[in-house]
């Protein structure tokens, strides 16, 4: 699992560069859960990390249908 960045995790091994990797895949319509995962190429726990932080700053969203939209 990574970590936000600090003296020892650079930005780039960290979750906020993965959480930057899930936003740019996901598509204006929206994308399903296992595809976004199959296609942002992340492993698992780091993919749901993300994916919770975004949903947490209100960046996505689930809609009626299970695709996650930006905001």
């Amino acid at each position: 699992m990574k970590n936000f960045p600090s003296k020892i995790t650079s930005f780039r091994n960290s979750i906020l560069f993965d959480m930057m990797i899930v936003l740019d895949n996901i598509p204006m319509m929206g994308i399903g859960v296992k595809s976004l995962h199959s296609k942002s190429k992340l492993d698992y726990d780091d993919y749901i990390k993300a994916l919770t932080y975004l949903y947490a700053l209100r960046l996505v969203e689930l809609n009626n249908s299970n695709f996650i939209e930006r905001c």
